[in-house]
């Protein structure tokens, strides 16, 4: 490992000590409850183990090609743990990236209300998440790694017809209902091409949304 490296990393666990320590001072001197100090000490341990190489930051620093040629290796879980993503052009997965927000999740942390207006569509890539009816006491399913909800919001609009909410800590991405319509736009020609040699879920969604 290079001292650069090594300055790096000694750098972030420096910022990472001085985040632990900030925040425990304010839940001491906010007096918060235990039980919401634990869930909230454990959902920013797990979110800064998620942001201490900066990503962002990197990417910034590389040539186009480069970020391609990176984005095209990193998407490779992606495509592994999320299933609708398995078979497609890789060019769709990298545009679909682009346009995805990272957001995270405590267990209880409700992600959306029935009766919300839906805009956006979820990526779950890690932990659980349960959706609720108010006409049934338990959840209508338990959504897992992989799996995408609240996509009714891209076929019409109107109010979350369910409430979803963490059953632990929360990985997911986020995409808005206007780029994914624009991004499927764009992709119209493509699905005519590729459906006919490679069916793909993502690209049947497409064809549902874009057809019907």
């Amino acid at each position: 490992m290079s001292v650069l490296e090594l300055f790096y990393l000694f750098t972030s666990w420096v910022q990472y000590q001085a985040r632990r320590s900030a925040l425990k001072e304010y839940l001491k001197l906010k007096k918060i409850p235990k039980g919401l100090r634990r869930r909230i000490k454990e959902f920013a341990e797990y979110r800064w183990s998620k942001t201490v190489f900066g990503e962002a930051s990197i990417l910034q620093d590389l040539s186009w090609p480069l970020r391609q040629e990176l984005s095209s290796f990193t998407n490779v879980e992606l495509t592994k743990r999320v299933p609708i993503f398995r078979d497609a052009p890789p060019s769709l997965i990298m545009d679909f990236v682009g346009v995805m927000q990272p957001l995270y999740f405590s267990a209880k942390d409700v992600i959306y209300r029935k009766g919300d207006v839906g805009r956006e569509v979820f990526l779950l890539l890690a932990g659980r998440v349960e959706v609720l009816s108010c006409r049934r006491k338990r959840p209508v399913t338990v959504l897992h790694t992989g799996d995408m909800f609240g996509e009714e919001c891209l076929f019409f609009s109107g109010e979350r017809p369910v409430t979803a909410r963490a059953l632990s800590l929360v990985e997911l991405y986020q995409i808005e209902r206007g780029p994914m319509q624009d991004l499927f736009l764009d992709y119209e020609k493509t699905y005519q091409t590729v459906r006919l040699v490679q069916p793909n879920n993502l690209l049947r969604m497409m064809r549902i949304m874009l057809f019907v």
